[in-house]
C-alpha cells in the first residue's frame, strides 16, 4: 500500500477506465527538477532574445539590456533585489515554520500610482 498514491486511493472506486495509469512515488519527478534537466537553457536563450530589443513589459521600450542599456524601468540585465527574507504573515499551512520567503525586486516598470513600494520598486535601490 506504501506505493499507491492518494489520487489511485481514491480513484480506484471509479474503475480503471475513469483513471488513467498513473506515478508511482519511486517514478515521480517534481516539475523544477524536469526544468533544470530539459527546458531551463532554452527558456535562458529566449530571454537573452527578448533582452537584445527588451519586450518584458506592455511598455515594449526595446532598449538592448544586454549591452547595459536601462529602459523605462531603469532595469539591466541583472535584477536587482532590494531585500529577501522570511515572511511570516500567512496562514500556517502556507508559510510553515521557516516562513513562506519573501523577494521584493526593484526597478518595477508598472509604475502604479498608489504603489505602497514605492521605494523598493521604483528608486533602483
Amino acid at each position: 500500500m506504501d506505493d499507491v498514491t492518494r489520487r489511485e486511493f481514491l480513484g480506484a472506486g471509479l474503475g480503471s477506465a475513469a483513471v488513467p495509469r498513473l506515478l508511482r512515488r519511486k517514478e515521480w519527478v517534481p516539475a523544477y527538477i524536469q526544468l533544470g534537466e530539459t527546458a531551463l537553457a532554452e527558456r535562458a536563450a529566449a530571454l537573452r532574445k527578448i533582452y537584445a530589443a527588451c519586450r518584458l513589459c506592455p511598455r515594449c521600450c526595446g532598449v538592448d539590456r544586454l549591452r547595459g542599456r536601462k529602459g523605462v524601468c531603469g532595469g539591466a540585465a541583472r535584477a536587482k533585489i532590494s531585500s529577501a527574507h522570511p515572511h511570516f504573515g500567512e496562514e500556517r499551512p502556507l508559510v510553515g515554520r521557516g516562513g513562506s520567503g519573501t523577494i521584493f525586486f526593484s526597478n518595477c516598470n508598472l509604475r502604479c500610482v498608489f504603489c505602497q513600494n514605492w521605494e523598493i520598486a521604483h528608486e533602483g535601490r
